[in-house]
């Protein structure tokens, strides 16, 4: 039976705010370069928290190493995308030449099938009390955590490039964006990469939960030049995940009388949340036509 314990439960919903922030940055505007590669980003980092759910609440040992390996996998798609990322933001007129399109994935697609293939990046797990460990091959390991830093660094060396090249609302966004996800990062790595380099588990959670502060981070700041859009965005995502927090709780709830209660409670919610949304809607159009 699938293990829920207040780690995992602060994943998922921190998880469901993520693809909630993403999918409402992306249908702002659906032809953006930046918004698309925002919500591949979000993908990448769902799918992360995802097998870090799975990974954690697995009973049993062959399920805890089939999602170990997706975990790694997973990760492997954050930095990749994240440099993508960069390179669009924030302005549309960059265009991927021969090095972005065939050189730069090279990495990428080798780390990635070393995750997912049985026996090599991953052995097994040992499962006890507290954190599971996982069972690494020390070189391939050290490989996977240069490739994660070598792109970061990438990604970051482009950032600081395009603020000292940049001025006014662009360089204010750039700098959001380097802060929010400078400290996902460092949480991140940290916890998930080099504390189990040296055998230290007990963290490998609390880098699905500072992710937060990157998603939440690059949301602010392609919106940070619509005004009005930032209170759309804020009461949809605050709607958002009061939703999902009584939606777990009904999930969770042990019996009749409490989920009859989660239930009502949610559906009431869920109707004023959606006359909220509608008239902050018709405020900002009004705002605007003014």
């Amino acid at each position: 039976m699938f293990v829920w314990d207040i780690k995992n439960i602060v994943i998922a919903l921190v998880g469901v705010v993520n693809i909630i922030e993403g999918v409402v940055v992306y249908t702002r505007n659906r032809i953006s370069r930046i918004n698309f590669w925002f919500l591949i980003l979000v993908g990448s980092i769902s799918l992360w928290m995802a097998s870090m759910l799975m990974y954690r609440g697995s009973p049993d040992y062959f399920q805890t190493v089939f999602w170990a390996r997706i975990l790694y996998f997973s990760a492997t798609t954050i930095p990749f995308t994240f440099l993508y990322f960069t390179f669009v933001f924030p302005g549309e007129k960059f265009q991927l030449g021969f090095l972005h399109r065939f050189i730069i994935p090279i990495p990428f697609i080798i780390i990635a099938a070393l995750s997912l293939w049985p026996d090599t990046l991953i052995h097994g797990a040992v499962i006890g009390q507290g954190e599971k460990i996982i069972i690494f091959n020390s070189g391939l390991h050290l490989l996977y955590a240069f490739y994660i830093s070598g792109y970061f660094f990438i990604s970051y060396t482009n950032l600081l490039k395009k603020i000292f090249a940049s001025s006014g609302i662009e360089r204010v966004q750039i700098i959001y964006v380097l802060i929010g996800t400078l400290l996902a990062t460092i949480v991140g790595t940290v916890s998930n990469l080099y504390l189990p380099l040296v055998g230290v588990f007990t963290y490998n959670w609390a880098g699905q939960i500072g992710v937060a502060s990157m998603v939440g981070a690059i949301s602010y700041a392609i919106f940070r030049h619509h005004l009005f859009d930032i209170r759309v965005i804020a009461t949809e995502l605050i709607t958002f995940a009061i939703w999902a927090f009584l939606f777990v709780r009904f999930l969770l709830s042990d019996s009749t009388r409490d989920r009859v209660i989660d239930g009502s409670l949610l559906a009431l919610v869920g109707f004023f949340g959606i006359f909220l949304i509608r008239s902050v809607l018709r405020e900002v159009k009004s705002r605007e036509q003014i």
